[in-house]
């Protein structure tokens, strides 16, 4: 039309985003107009909106309720630029305005430009401070721009305040638990303060937080209160750590990513100290949450720990000499070793596994019910062809006996269009109508457990996934948690890469992260799925990073010259001297890995069968044969694309990559060992 006002419906996503008061002075006739145009919009009523707009826009082109209404239409159907446009046309006539500046935030914080968000909402803290949803995402915007200590300190004013008076709503408090926790995990060491401690057990007590990133700052706040040191070996007090509720939430929540090998060498004394007061007196006494809490954190890092020969040989005989019906503290103790699974003849007496403690149930349910269910899922799953590529016969033996990654819980985050994800990259790029598609088909190849598809299921609008995998065991943990999230928009395929043809099927977005340097020909592989993406659909793709994986390479070779075999206890043993300084060759960089701290993740870092890595130089030239554009790196640290764009300031230099190899040579360490970057198909 002529005034602009765009056609299609509004998103769901923007729930929220409308004012409820007209902001500017008018004839009775218009304001009428204009209230009923803002009742409707605020009800979804978008067709009425649009007509209203266009009489009033028609006559008074200036009008600045009907402009600001316009570029909620525009915003709710994406146009982000020209919504961008109007605000700043509107913000021309009253900068000081509450509702504008706020529209104009979180018009760039959906698109996650966070620094262009941050003095909108500023301006709108200074005017009204009491706004609780306007701190949080001003707290997460300083985070995101890596303004740490501004993040944590909205965040705690903001846990201060609820804390005084409880208001805000159940999604809002659940953002602000995020922010707040990811600003701990960041300050690391560096930033302490009194209510770090009581912060620490707020967090570990909900599930949506990411208590991995979370697990060094509390174990070293345990390792503190403890006396837990390489010098003197204090003595284990079971009932102390018995009642300490965060380390119990810690070890029942996540892998603990502590490079300080003290850390992991309390957690074998502790689980010492259990077994021998087992072993003396027949019962481990009232210490059953923590046993409990111990072997579930054993079994999410998948025993990872050193065991010694007379350990083995105690919970052995444990195993043979099971009572009828097992004794309850019997399990406990045997579940520090080992899964419940993996004890013999266990799964068939699972009718004599009723009545147990609470603590005894719930590490049954983890480590033998929910194994046993995803046994039975993948014996259903549908799949695409025989694996018949010897290569990915070899992969997918790796990941049948360690499914990767394992993982506990996912943080969830606001859902926004995949459009704005892909702006979030490349803030300039122009989007396509390929991806304005309802529902938006995603192709996610190497889906491995699950995380990844189910991230995109929880915080994606109107996206369908077909999630496939080489292995039936990572496939089936995913369906399982999948299921446990209430997720309906996955479907679960085992299939090769290799064998996609066969779908004879196209998609608007194709992403496939941390897979094809697995391959025997990494970019034939990349052709493959090349061929299955709609003119102008983006492609997300993750490389090994030859430059950043240095130190992950002379480990690897370390391995490949001692010739040693991926077993459980191969792997442990030279884990655990690697990170204690007893081998030839340094751990470097490799301890700040999350895949160093469970045993499916040293087994993928260090002992993968098949692994490529990649250089700028060969990213562009595959780009190039394959006719895709690279539209920006993902996942830069806030500082490196600031330092970046300092060098490189023209919007055009973001998508060169000939700028980046200059960069990365001058910065080494610019990118992730895994990076992660975003192309678009050219066609």
């Amino acid at each position: 039309t002529s005034s602009g006002v765009p056609s299609s419906s509004p998103r769901p996503y923007y729930n929220g985003i409308m004012h409820s008061e007209l902001i500017g002075k008018h004839v009775p006739k218009i304001k009428k107009k204009l209230k009923r145009a803002l009742l409707d919009s605020r009800k979804g009523n978008h067709k009425k909106t649009l007509r209203v707009l266009r009489e009033v826009l028609s006559t008074d082109p200036e009008n600045i309720d009907a402009l600001l209404l316009l570029g909620f239409a525009c915003q709710l159907t994406d146009d982000f630029t020209r919504a961008e446009s109007i605000f700043h046309k509107v913000l021309g006539q009253a900068p000081d305005n509450i509702i504008i500046n706020d529209a104009l935030g979180k018009l760039y914080y959906l698109q996650n430009l966070f620094h262009k968000a941050v003095p909108y909402f500023r301006n709108v803290y200074e005017s009204a401070p009491g706004n609780r949803p306007n701190l949080i995402r001003l707290a997460k915007c300083f985070y995101c721009i890596n303004a740490n200590d501004a993040a944590m300190s909205v965040a705690r004013e903001l846990v201060n305040l609820e804390d005084a008076k409880p208001h805000l709503s159940e999604n809002a408090l659940r953002e602000l638990h995020v922010i707040l926790g990811d600003t701990i995990s960041k300050s690391g060491r560096l930033n302490r303060y009194n209510g770090l401690a009581q912060d620490l057990k707020r967090l570990f007590l909900l599930d949506y937080v990411n208590h991995t990133a979370l697990s060094f700052a509390a174990s070293e706040h345990l390792r503190g209160k403890y006396s837990v040191s390489g010098n003197v070996e204090p003595p284990i007090d079971l009932e102390a750590l018995g009642n300490d509720t965060l380390l119990l939430n810690l070890l029942n929540k996540t892998v603990i990513t502590n490079p300080d090998p003290t850390v992991e060498g309390w957690l074998v004394r502790i689980r010492r100290a259990l077994l021998d007061e087992f072993m003396e007196s027949g019962c481990i006494g009232e210490h059953e949450d923590l046993a409990c809490a111990l072997a579930t954190h054993n079994f999410i890092n998948e025993y990872l720990h050193p065991i010694s020969c007379a350990e083995i040989e105690i919970v052995e005989k444990l195993c043979g000499n099971l009572e009828s019906p097992p004794d309850n503290h019997a399990l406990l103790v045997i579940g520090l070793y080992r899964p419940l699974l993996a004890v013999p003849g266990l799964t068939g007496r699972i009718d004599e596994l009723t009545g147990l403690p609470e603590t005894t149930a719930r590490l049954l349910q983890g480590t033998l019910k929910e194994p046993m269910e995803e046994k039975a899922i993948a014996a259903t799953l549908p799949t695409l062809g025989a694996i018949n590529d010897p290569v990915s016969r070899v992969v997918q033996e790796q990941y049948e006996e360690n499914p990767y990654p394992r993982w506990v819980n996912y943080p969830p985050s606001e859902k926004c269009p995949y459009a704005a994800r892909v702006r979030g990259v490349s803030p300039d790029f122009d989007i396509p109508d390929t991806l304005r598609q309802k529902p938006l088909e995603m192709l996610i190849a190497g889906a491995g457990t699950g995380r990844h598809p189910i991230a995109h299921a929880l915080q994606t609008s109107d996206v369908q996934v077909l999630a496939i995998d080489i292995s039936r065991a990572s496939l089936a943990y995913g369906k399982r948690m999948a299921d446990k999230f209430g997720i309906q928009n996955i479907e679960f395929m085992q299939a090769d890469i290799l064998n996609l043809q066969e779908l004879n099927r196209k998609f608007p977005v194709i992403e496939s992260v941390g897979v094809l340097h697995h391959m025997e020909d990494p970019e034939h592989g990349w052709a493959i799925l090349r061929d299955m993406l709609q003119p102008c659909g983006i492609m997300k793709i993750g490389l090994y990073s030859k430059t950043a994986r240095r130190d992950v390479t002379r480990i690897r070779n370390h391995v490949a010259e001692q010739k040693i075999e991926p077993t459980a206890d191969n792997i442990r043993k030279y884990r655990h001297q690697l990170l204690n300084s007893q081998l030839s060759v340094e751990p470097g960089n490799i301890v700040h890995f999350t895949d160093t701290y469970s045993m499916s993740g040293s087994r993928d870092l260090l002992f993968h069968v098949q692994e490529h890595q990649f250089t700028i130089p060969r990213i562009k030239r595959a780009l190039d044969n394959l006719g895709l554009r690279f539209l920006g790196f993902d996942i830069i640290k806030p500082e490196i694309r600031k330092l970046f764009k300092k060098q490189y300031p023209r919007p055009e230099d973001w998508q060169d990559l000939d700028k980046w190899l200059a960069f990365e040579n001058q910065w080494p360490a610019v990118l992730p060992a895994c990076t992660f970057f975003t192309a678009l198909h050219t066609s």
